[in-house]
């Protein structure tokens, strides 16, 4: 119950909190194999800063020669009620989502999946001018080293996008591969852009 954590250096903002966190581990762990049967957590608090000197408050990959976690297997993984934000002070974008909740279960190809719920946002904003979405619905999977997207579709007043793709190495170096595609409603464009 109650965790927090922080980056060495960037105490005062730390990048997790979670107010309530079951894990249940497997026994391969004592030999260890990094995994989890279930993971449970509620009141989830993921809160990314960039600041304006391109640091953030994120903890550092290990380099290419170090020994980062490559692979993190997952049973099952139950987030309720989860507030996502990040804040890229040098472009002044900022993101945030809120009651975000997540029932990935396991799947015949050994990866756990599920589908994604947001309860409000995500809030998309760029300086002076935002975006809300107004629906978000979609399918997420992990397969112990990469993320991936199924159909996650974005719908707010400006439009509607569809992504489809993988979010590979999360655990050490990420690298995405992720395809958009979508349509834009003029009015909702030219309110945001003020047209």
């Amino acid at each position: 119950h109650g965790l927090t954590l922080a980056a060495r250096g960037s105490e005062a903002a730390p990048f997790l909190s979670i107010d309530t966190l079951h894990v249940s581990a497997p026994w391969s762990l004592l030999r260890g194999r990094i995994a989890a049967n279930t993971i449970e957590a509620a009141g989830v608090r993921i809160d990314v800063v960039r600041r304006a000197d391109g640091s953030s408050n994120l903890p550092l990959f290990a380099d290419s020669q170090g020994s980062g976690l490559e692979r993190f297997d997952i049973g099952r993984l139950l987030v309720r009620r989860a507030d996502l934000m990040y804040r890229d002070e040098v472009s002044a974008l900022s993101v945030n989502a809120q009651g975000v909740s997540l029932d990935l279960r396991p799947q015949s190809d050994g990866a756990i999946a599920g589908p994604l719920e947001i309860e409000r946002g995500p809030r998309i904003r760029v300086g002076q001018r935002e975006s809300m979405a107004t629906h978000v619905t979609g399918r997420v999977a992990f397969d112990g080293t990469s993320l991936l997207l199924n159909r996650v579709i974005y719908e707010s007043a400006e439009g509607r996008l569809t992504a489809d793709g993988r979010l590979d190495s999360v655990l050490s170096h990420p690298r995405a591969d992720i395809s958009v595609e979508g349509s834009l409603s003029l009015d909702g464009l030219s309110r945001l852009l003020m047209l």
